[in-house]
């Protein structure tokens, strides 16, 4: 896989993290088989007993969805955030800069409220 494929592949993985449990059942599974799994089309196919397309489809529809859902909740985006804060704090901390340390309190409280 090239850079752009993994950054995708790990973003619905966090998004199914987030979100998975509003699909369906059978979407889940089927993301679930594909990118934790990493089944191929074919394989989730048989062990499912339906055809390549409707795997894909399933796909297709379920990874809407769960975009869909972040862009209108955000929780995924606001915790990566949130992470980079803490991140940044405790680098800053560490350097014992308390304006910059000030500064970057004031920006996560932003973010928490």
């Amino acid at each position: 896989m090239n850079k752009k494929q993994v950054q995708k592949h790990n973003r619905i993985c966090l998004l199914l993290d987030y979100y998975g449990s509003l699909l369906t059942e059978r979407k889940q599974e089927i993301l679930r088989l594909s990118y934790e799994e990493d089944m191929s089309l074919s394989e989730i196919a048989d062990l499912l007993s339906i055809t390549r397309q409707a795997v894909h489809e399933n796909m297709q529809r379920g990874i809407e969805q769960l975009e869909e859902y972040e862009e209108k909740i955000g929780a995924a985006h606001r915790d990566i955030l949130l992470k980079r804060k803490i991140d940044s704090l405790l680098e800053d901390e560490e350097q014992n800069n308390s304006e910059k340390l000030k500064q970057d309190l004031l920006e996560l409280q932003k973010i928490i409220l």
